[in-house]
């Protein structure tokens, strides 16, 4: 008859062995991280020392335009898109200079898993869509240097941005047009 002292020193070996033989998560050749700052959501809150990750897939041309922003949604990461993106699919690297955002709380950009206090854990606050698209705009604008000409109505407008922003961006500038408009 096995003693308890026996057995939970049985179940820790093997639990250590278990451990010891789960292969590390391969590195992403792909995925980068940008750092944001302190970066102020839209609550007003700041996280400090914000990041975002992202991935990019083929090459940016000589004009410039063959950019497509690819968004994660909530909880997951660039992997989403894996069945999309390749050669002969429809985000084909030879064609596109795709950029791939994994949005916050996804344990690879800013995170309640990897901020620090006073925002870890469930500390962390809400994030909203507007804040995704604000890192978003910057990945393409600060560290890709992505521009594009302004529509007269939306100064700094990047069309990369446009079919995420119309959740985002579009809704936050009309409603802000709306608002001052009614003053």
């Amino acid at each position: 008859m096995m003693t308890s002292a026996f057995a939970a020193a049985a179940f820790a070996g093997a639990g250590v062995v278990l451990a010891a033989q789960a292969p590390a998560p391969p590195e992403d050749p792909h995925r980068r991280l940008f750092a944001l700052g302190d970066f102020r959501l839209e609550s007003g809150a700041v996280v400090p020392n914000a990041r975002i990750a992202y991935a990019t897939f083929g090459v940016l041309n000589a004009q410039r335009d063959n950019a497509i922003l690819v968004p994660s949604w909530y909880g997951a990461d660039h992997h989403g898109y894996d069945f999309l993106i390749g050669t002969g699919l429809a985000l084909d690297p030879a064609k596109y200079f795709i950029v791939a955002t994994d949005m916050f709380a996804n344990g690879f950009s800013s995170s309640p898993s990897n901020t620090p206090a006073p925002f870890d854990r469930s500390r962390f606050p809400a994030i909203g869509i507007r804040d995704n698209v604000a890192a978003a705009r910057r990945v393409l604008t600060e560290e890709l240097h992505l521009t594009y000409p302004a529509p007269p109505a939306l100064p700094g407008y990047c069309p990369a941005v446009d079919v995420f922003a119309a959740a985002g961006f579009n809704v936050s500038f009309r409603s802000r047009q709306l608002r001052s408009s009614a003053t």
